[in-house]
């Protein structure tokens, strides 16, 4: 399963359409978590960013996964990328 989803992402990569179909997808990812955020996070602003921080620490993170191959777990990029976004300030 991981050599499968690591060759897709090295297509969407290396393909300009699939790449921006991913850009688009990234979009409507931050769309509906910011619905989901709406209740609590009432400043339209910071609901706003909050979802692009959220969407660029999930893009950098996959993109470094297929940079390395896959060597490691997502998941555990994914928590070494949060952590550094928890300490900006």
């Amino acid at each position: 399963r991981r050599r499968r989803v690591l060759r897709r992402t090295e297509l969407m990569a290396g393909t300009p359409a699939l790449r921006l179909a991913g850009l688009a997808n990234l979009h409507a990812l931050r769309k509906g978590l910011s619905g989901v955020l709406a209740p609590k996070v009432k400043d339209p602003l910071e609901r706003e960013l909050l979802c692009a921080v959220f969407g660029a620490t999930l893009e950098v993170s996959v993109e470094r996964w297929r940079r390395e191959r896959a060597r490691r777990p997502l998941a555990v990029i994914l928590r070494e990328a949060f952590k550094l976004v928890a300490t900006l300030s």
